[in-house]
């Protein structure tokens, strides 16, 4: 009987136990078919993102590029950037001494002018006759006339460069062009009359080296030549007022 009784048990117990094996692979089969598809759905919002970001990179890189090609396109290519534009000017007194005929002589003058980026200048530039101004000492022969005085003096526009205007020494180069005079009065007072006046073409290219003293002052010492056109009157023509000179000039303005 109890063989019997112990053989039901175990035909009974079979089935429960072959359903609660097939549940629980159920329930595995399930839970994994869930996690690929959420992996797969996590893949697609990943993919999604990454392709909005690039989208959203292209689109910036695109527009800065056709702002750029829009400002190449609008903007007008010049030899002076007005972006960086900075002016500034000054005025300068100047010395020169040269030789004029047969005398060596000292000019008196003045220049000044606009100065772009620290290192050009458009501006003009004077010089005049101060000693000697007797006829005799420039033609190195004895006058005996009444028109015994003399008096030359020129001016032009100056264009100036400036090398490492920043520094504390530094050189220019520049040229005035313009034109001027020559003159012969008396000194006594019944010839008072100007006689013998002749005007000329001139062209002085220069060389200085300055030093910055303060940001409003340089000093400065240079060459030029001065080239005379037009001169021929009695005694005198070109060649007796074309020459060098050696100068010194002291500059004032904002450097």
């Amino acid at each position: 009987m109890k063989i019997i009784l112990s053989a039901l048990f175990i035909c009974l117990s079979i089935p429960a136990f072959c359903s609660d094996t097939a549940v629980a692979d159920d329930s595995v089969i399930v839970d994994s078919s869930e996690a690929a598809d959420n992996a797969v759905k996590k893949n697609d919002v990943e993919t999604t993102k990454e392709a909005a970001v690039k989208k959203d990179i292209g689109t910036e890189k695109e527009t800065d590029i056709m702002k750029e090609v829009g400002k190449l396109k609008e903007d007008t290519q010049t030899l002076l950037s007005m972006a960086n534009l900075s002016l500034s000017g000054y005025g300068a007194p100047i010395v020169r001494f040269s030789k004029i005929g047969d005398s060596y002589s000292t000019l008196v003058g003045g220049r000044g002018g606009l100065i772009i980026n620290d290192n050009f200048v458009i501006g003009g530039c004077g010089m005049g006759l101060v000693h000697p101004r007797d006829r005799s000492d420039f033609s190195g022969k004895t006058y005996v006339g009444n028109y015994d005085r003399v008096d030359f003096a020129y001016g032009g526009g100056l264009m100036e460069y400036y090398f490492t205007p920043k520094s504390l020494f530094g050189f220019s180069v520049g040229t005035t062009i313009g034109g001027g005079g020559l003159t012969f009065h008396s000194r006594k007072e019944a010839y008072d009359d100007e006689y013998g006046s002749d005007v000329f073409f001139v062209a002085e290219p220069e060389v200085n080296f300055f030093v910055n003293i303060t940001k409003f002052c340089r000093i400065g010492a240079g060459l030029s030549y001065r080239y005379i056109r037009g001169i021929g009157v009695d005694e005198f023509d070109d060649k007796d007022f074309r020459g060098p000179s050696v100068g010194i000039i002291f500059a004032f303005g904002w450097f």
